[in-house]
């Protein structure tokens, strides 16, 4: 979770605005339970050990 995520999170428009002014990445990409589309979240996997998520590549998700 980037510190852009948290503060869109909080509905903090300020922080935005100066995270963004300073060179946030608008493309960074996050990943969570938070941030995984609602019908993956029952087959998602983590692993404490790599940096990547096991996700079904089935979804009804259109973003």
């Amino acid at each position: 979770l980037s510190p852009l995520h948290q503060a869109i999170i909080n509905h903090d428009v300020e922080m935005v605005s100066k995270l963004l002014r300073r060179g946030a990445d608008v493309n960074q990409r996050c990943y969570g339970a938070f941030f995984c589309a609602d019908d993956q979240k029952s087959s998602r996997t983590d692993s404490l050990e790599h940096e990547y998520v096991d996700l079904t590549q089935n979804t009804n998700y259109t973003g």
